[in-house]
């Protein structure tokens, strides 16, 4: 196993338990309890990075600008090794203050951050598995129909809004995954 962190734009993150997608194409997430998603728009040196890892994930060219598209994902129940289902791990830029979605918001489309993985043999291939996130610049998350308040406009300010389980924070200095 290697470990991985890959620096880019996050785009449709599901990372989660209430954000989770529960039923992916065709359901084929339900057995697993949905899977946390979260989708990374990686310039040439990330992709690099990934491609040199070994990993199987598809790499999708998105723009002119030569950033690629990946999604990474994580079941939420993982039948042999439940170690490796539920959640990844979400934190602050310290990389050590876990991100509270009651206090901290959800993550929107833009943010920048960091994914961590872990390559690993899996029957002949190299699997990618989402250890965490680490949000770097943080782009709130707003819902579809939402307002967004503008100081010069006036508007409400429309957020979604989740409850968490309680997280207690990490005490060691290294970063929780």
């Amino acid at each position: 196993m290697a470990k991985l962190a890959l620096k880019g734009e996050f785009l449709y993150p599901k990372v989660f338990e209430q954000t989770r997608d529960l039923k992916g194409p065709d359901g084929v997430w339900e057995e697993y309890g949905g899977k946390t998603t979260i989708t990374v728009l990686l310039d040439a040196d990330e992709v690099k990075k990934l491609v040199d890892s070994g990993s199987g994930k598809q790499v999708t060219k998105l723009s002119d600008d030569g950033r690629a598209m990946v999604r990474f994902d994580r079941p939420w129940t993982h039948g042999k090794f439940p170690q490796y289902g539920g959640a990844p791990a979400v934190v602050k830029a310290d990389g050590r203050t876990r991100w509270d979605i009651d206090e901290d918001g959800l993550i929107g489309n833009g943010s920048q951050g960091v994914v961590h993985l872990t390559t690993y043999d899996s029957k002949g291939r190299v699997g990618t598995r989402l250890e965490g996130v680490q949000v770097l610049e943080h782009v709130p998350y707003v819902s579809a129909g939402s307002k967004v308040e503008f100081e010069d406009f006036g508007e409400t300010k429309v957020l979604a809004s989740t409850s968490s389980e309680e997280v207690t924070e990490e005490t060691e200095d290294e970063m929780p995954f």
